[in-house]
């Protein structure tokens, strides 16, 4: 009996070499963070206005989401099938929409439940949103 093993036509998917992941996931952070700095540009200059905080949270994540769509789309997983589009961004609005749910609940929960300052609550609302939101992204939205 042979030693090695070698799987032909396996049914368990491949998994990227770990510098190729590693190199998507700083990509990905990049990103996030580019997106985040225009989501919270946006939430801070809207902030000091009459409008509530949680529709600022709303109006800022549509800023933030359109940034990251480019940035995503064209950089982190580089998706070039021009002939989806149309899904692609049917698929992309859908998952920003569960991400604009998610974040402006969990700001609200944290506003409300805890003492959390609004930065406090905002930031820490996308932290969780945003780590669930790479698999979203790497597995419906851009998916090979």
């Amino acid at each position: 009996m042979s030693s090695t093993f070698k799987a032909i036509n396996s049914p368990i998917p491949t998994v990227p070499p770990l510098n190729a992941l590693v190199k998507e996931l700083s990509k990905y952070s990049v990103a996030a963070s580019i997106s985040s700095a225009a989501d919270y540009t946006t939430f801070y200059f809207f902030l000091f206005t009459s409008i509530s905080t949680v529709l600022v949270t709303v109006l800022s994540h549509l800023v933030g989401s359109i940034v990251a769509f480019i940035l995503l789309s064209r950089w982190v997983f580089r998706y070039v099938d021009l002939e989806d589009r149309r899904s692609l961004i049917l698929k992309f609005v859908s998952a920003q929409a569960t991400s604009l749910i998610l974040n402006t609940t969990g700001f609200w929960l944290f506003i409300h439940y805890t003492s959390a300052t609004t930065w406090v609550a905002r930031i820490s609302a996308a932290i969780i949103v945003g780590t669930g939101m790479y698999f979203v992204n790497k597995f419906f939205v851009f998916k090979e």
